[in-house]
């Protein structure tokens, strides 16, 4: 069911444009809203006629097209700062998710033609793009010792640009340079102390060369820490399940935890691991699943398994790039010690991270090979699932607790040692073509006489929508959208 985060507005403006299947949706131009102050939007779409729904509290005025694209007037009443989702849905069809931004640094629109660096005032946020084998450059005028953090948005809103940043003196020479930084998911930031009283110039370029109308940035200048940008909840809007088991903030300091049980933690002293304690019998396995990258955070996170003589039973493989797991079986009794480190010694604000502390054992996890369906009415589409099995062969059945009134689910058991299903989704007759509905699908199986169920992801799916995303929204895993388009 979708509660009041997830606003929904139908624009009838003129009539539909026929589409090949699917609908074509440029990132919004600006990409970012200033809190509670109304932003004129640029959306490139050939639809005129079409819903929006966007997974954060955001009004919408009527909406003008105007030659290729339709403007309409956002307004943001979320504080932020962070990225919320949004897609929209026509009768012919629904688009893929994009990225918006919350920000409250005022915003100006970089001329591409401009001969000459152009001058700005912190503070102050500028949209653009790079042109290839290019830079756009502006200056700031600083006193000696001012200080400014200057910062680029850029693949943290799905942009082909890798940023690099660099700050050079009036004759050029270059003061301070940087590419990726560590948590930043590849952008940079830059905070610069001026040695002098002058003007000084800010340089934006793609690392690799690149460059092009895709390669779109928000560099921002102003006085304050650099700006993370997590992800505004979306889970809430979809129905995502709390944890059934407890929830622990805890400093890390020799915390005994139950299994199963979910940690929240910060890393406040560099180089520091966390520590927490717990008892398993011998042959008893527990798995850790960590959560880091998902929540927008700097950490990046290894953990280990240290038995009572200190000796390392099991590490995390922290070289996949991923949040990242940790399975181990035990060969004796005892209390063990889970040892989580922050592997670049980073600490403070930007460096929280929560885990699972499960219980192992026989059990299997699912994946979806798409998160959206387009769908007519009585029309049908495919979901390909694909089990992880870990130590389970039984039969694993698919359902969708909160599929629509009038759809159904055909195909809903992957038989026994078989790795993969298809299901199928049929629409309802009274399917409305122009509508969205989103769904969940649950695999369950028998397992030690437990019916044990776990959601079916969509990761793999929402990475491969956003290539450029090192981090595709979290509250998006696990939420299927069905669009529904005229026959």
């Amino acid at each position: 069911m979708i509660n009041a985060y997830l606003y929904r507005l139908l624009f009838m403006v003129a009539a539909p444009v026929a589409l090949a299947q699917g609908l074509p949706l440029e990132y919004p131009d600006p990409p970012g809203l200033q809190p509670g102050v109304p932003v004129e939007l640029r959306l490139e779409t050939a639809a005129r006629s079409f819903a929006v729904w966007a997974g954060a509290p955001i009004d919408f005025d009527t909406p003008t097209p105007r030659g290729d694209a339709v403007f309409l007037r956002a307004t943001a009443s979320v504080k932020g700062p962070g990225r919320f989702v949004f897609r929209i849905s026509a009768t012919n069809g629904i688009s893929p998710w994009r990225l918006g931004l919350v920000d409250p640094l005022p915003a100006v629109r970089d001329d591409p033609d401009a001969k000459a660096p152009t001058p700005l005032h912190s503070p102050v946020a500028v949209d653009g793009w790079v042109p290839a084998n290019g830079a756009r450059r502006f200056t700031v005028a600083l006193k000696r010792g001012e200080k400014i953090t200057v910062e680029a948005v850029a693949r943290r809103l799905g942009s082909m640009l890798d940023p690099r940043l660099r700050i050079l003196d009036d004759k050029g020479r270059v003061l301070a340079t940087v590419d990726d930084v560590p948590g930043m998911e590849r952008d940079a930031w830059i905070v610069f102390a001026a040695p002098a009283t002058a003007a000084y110039t800010v340089e934006i370029s793609d690392a690799l060369g690149d460059g092009g109308l895709k390669h779109r940035f928000r560099l921002r200048v102003h006085g304050g820490p650099p700006e993370l940008f997590p992800y505004l909840p979306v889970r809430d809007t979809v129905g995502r399940a709390t944890p059934a088991f407890p929830v622990f903030d805890s400093p890390g300091t020799n915390v005994v935890l139950e299994i199963p049980s979910t940690v929240r933690a910060r890393f406040d002293r560099p180089g520091i691991p966390l520590g927490y304690k717990f008892k398993t019998g011998q042959g008893g396995s527990m798995r850790v699943e960590l959560r880091t990258r998902g929540l927008g955070s700097r950490a990046d996170v290894g953990a280990r398994i240290v038995g009572p003589a200190g000796k390392v039973l099991a590490e995390s493989d922290a070289s996949k790039g991923d949040d990242g797991t940790l399975d181990y079986t035990f060969k004796d009794a005892g209390e063990t010690r889970l040892e989580l480190l922050e592997l670049s010694r980073g600490a403070g604000a930007g460096y929280e991270f929560e885990f699972d502390l499960l219980p192992g054992g026989p059990d299997f996890s699912a994946s979806a090979d798409k998160e959206t369906l387009e769908l007519t009415p009585e029309g049908s589409g495919e979901i390909k699932v694909t089990l992880a099995r870990r130590g389970h062969e039984g039969a694993v059945r698919i359902g969708a607790p909160d599929l629509p009134a009038g759809y159904r689910l055909e195909n809903p058991v992957i038989e026994e040692k078989k790795k993969e299903g298809t299901v199928k989704i049929v629409a309802g007759e009274g399917a409305v073509p122009g509508s969205m509905r989103f769904l969940h699908l649950v695999a369950s199986a028998e397992i030690a006489g437990k019916t044990v169920e776990v959601p079916v992801r969509t990761r793999i799916a929402l990475r491969a929508a956003w290539p450029e995303l090192l981090v595709p929204p979290p509250g998006l895993d696990g939420v299927f959208t069905i669009g529904v388009k005229s026959k």
